[in-house]
């Protein structure tokens, strides 16, 4: 975005459980210049250039499981075949009725703050619009921040505690959780002596290359998370501004997913170690003797991208799930390509599991990125794939939302003053208690 679509602020949604922000007035040079924007036409939102498996499910309710699990459950592919059940049902076959069904997921909100303290004002806008857009309507869920040991005594310019400001930025229960990311030991001696920068892939922090690493590894065994059934990862630095109508934890037990996610990339990022993840992934499971489930059906640079992630983590944190993990992670593509977590969760979903058991949610979007770009929108770049619709989630499609985060009810109800005339014509009528409508 150029600065005067920056300053394109206005904020709409009301009604229908999408949350409103402040109604700043529009710039009148800047808006005439980002409507002209608004004018060019709209890529394809649709996930049409996928494979049709990928995507078959999207407008259906009706979600079944593996036939080899009862139709409760999804069989995992590998060396030895077995049932990740629902999260309603249990046993071998998932033939079993869970302890857990009927009841509410235990589920958190994921955040990371490691490293410089410049993230702390984006983390703490994050917080606020989630807790307006989300939590205040579904108050059940804790967020768990994990951070640097920076953190712990880091002030602002007035001396207050930066982790208390965070606390004070929600009305939900708040988590810190004091973390280093390490090398893994048998890398240690190589990047203490050579930093790692992620090149070719660009250059990076090693703090950034750390986040990546933590999302794709850390948090699925981190003794902090042990107690949840799902966990809702949000970047730093994403501002859900325009609301999140319904419980993002209850979509994915009705749907049966094992992962969540808000778009699928398929850019061409060859140089940011997809490559050689693809090809690690083919390695294991010849290795193993078992045919992947759809991962030749996926573009070699396939990521669900990193900013938004739900994750059932039972799935994450089982025996074959954490063993690619670790695959991948002895491999260390996350500092020698920087080979992302979004990369490695369509690895590792594509390896082992079906479509079907992927849930893709639209219509809480357009966001707020770093503070000033808005991203998915209805302009994207580099194949960006959205969909328009979330079938578990209608309340989202009752409005239709710009990148300048105004807002229309894409199928307006009639208004109930408004008759026709014998002509046929529509007819104006005055309340003269409500005044002219």
């Amino acid at each position: 975005l150029t600065q005067p679509e920056i300053e394109c602020k206005a904020v709409g949604c009301t009604g229908f459980g999408m949350m409103a922000g402040s109604e700043d007035e529009l710039g009148e040079h800047s808006c005439d210049e980002y409507m002209k924007e608004l004018e060019k036409p709209m890529l394809p939102r649709g996930g049409e250039l996928r494979h049709p498996r990928l995507i078959s499910h999207q407008n259906s309710t009706d979600i079944q499981g593996d036939e080899e699990c009862s139709g409760r459950g999804w069989l995992l592919a590998g060396e030895t075949p077995l049932c990740h059940c629902f999260y309603e049902a249990a046993g071998a076959k998932c033939e079993q009725e869970s302890e857990r069904a009927n009841h509410r997921p235990k589920a958190a909100i994921v955040y990371l703050m490691y490293g410089a303290e410049h993230y702390f004002k984006l983390l703490r806008e994050s917080i606020v619009w989630v807790t307006t857009s989300f939590l205040q309507e579904f108050p059940y869920y804790p967020i768990i921040v994990f951070h640097s040991s920076n953190f712990n005594t880091a002030t602002d310019e007035h001396g207050h505690r930066l982790l208390d400001l965070l606390r004070d930025a929600t009305t939900a229960e708040i988590r810190f959780v004091e973390i280093t990311i390490e090398y893994r030991d048998i890398h240690k001696e190589r990047f203490e002596a050579n930093v790692p920068n992620g090149m070719p892939c660009g250059n990076y922090s090693v703090n950034y290359l750390h986040m990546g690493r933590f999302f794709e590894y850390e948090v699925f065994r981190h003794n902090a998370l042990s107690e949840f059934d799902y966990v809702w990862r949000l970047d730093a630095d994403i501002e859900t501004r325009l609301g999140i109508p319904c419980d993002v934890f209850d979509i994915m037990v009705r749907s049966h997913a094992v992962f969540g996610y808000y778009y699928y990339s398929d850019f061409d990022h060859h140089n940011c170690g997809v490559y050689e993840g693809r090809a690690a992934a083919f390695e294991y499971a010849t290795e193993r003797s078992f045919e992947p489930n759809h991962l030749e059906i996926m573009p070699p640079q396939s990521a669900y991208m990193g900013f938004w992630g739900i994750f059932q983590m039972s799935f994450w944190k089982s025996a074959p799930l954490l063993d690619f993990g670790d695959h991948i992670d002895i491999l260390a593509l996350a500092y020698t390509n920087r080979l992302g977590e979004q990369a490695f969760y369509a690895l590792a979903t594509s390896l082992f599991v079906s479509p079907k058991a992927l849930h893709q949610y639209a219509g809480f979007g357009p966001f707020m990125h770093r503070g000033y770009e808005v991203i998915m929108g209805k302009r994207e770049i580099n194949n960006f794939n959205l969909i328009q619709d979330d079938v578990f989630c209608p309340e989202a499609s009752e409005w239709d939302c710009n990148e300048i985060f105004v807002c229309t009810e894409r199928n307006p109800k009639p208004s109930p003053f408004e008759w026709e005339d014998e002509e046929g014509g529509a007819l104006e009528h005055q309340d003269e208690d409500a005044g002219e409508l």
